[in-house]
């Protein structure tokens, strides 16, 4: 089914919408249909991280969960998987260290 909503121009806007999300389930076999159709790792992560839809505690705890999901997907028999684990993992700690500055000032500052 998955296959034949990304040979769906119509449905473009709606390609990667699957695989919005935490890595689990059958999101590896959906994002490997989805290289296959063009899209790059980028495009993926893009589509992937930063969908929680609930979180409470310090924003920059967050990011751990993902990075737990994403880890094991480092040493997946399939490169693109790789890829797309190591970019997601560079940007959820990109994400981090600008959240725990902005939460030191935070405790320091208030808001």
């Amino acid at each position: 089914m998955y296959e034949e909503i990304l040979n769906d121009r119509r449905l473009q806007k709606h390609h990667l919408s699957a695989l919005s999300g935490h890595p689990t389930g059958t999101w590896v076999d959906k994002t490997i249909r989805a290289m296959s159709a063009g899209y790059s790792p980028e495009d993926i992560v893009r589509a992937t991280v930063g969908h929680d839809s609930s979180w409470t505690g310090e924003v920059s705890n967050m990011g751990q969960s993902w990075i737990n999901d994403f880890e094991p997907l480092t040493a997946h028999e399939d490169p693109r998987i790789r890829s797309v684990a190591d970019i997601a993992i560079t940007k959820i700690r990109e994400y981090q260290a600008t959240a725990r500055k902005r939460e030191r000032q935070e405790a320091v500052y208030g808001r």
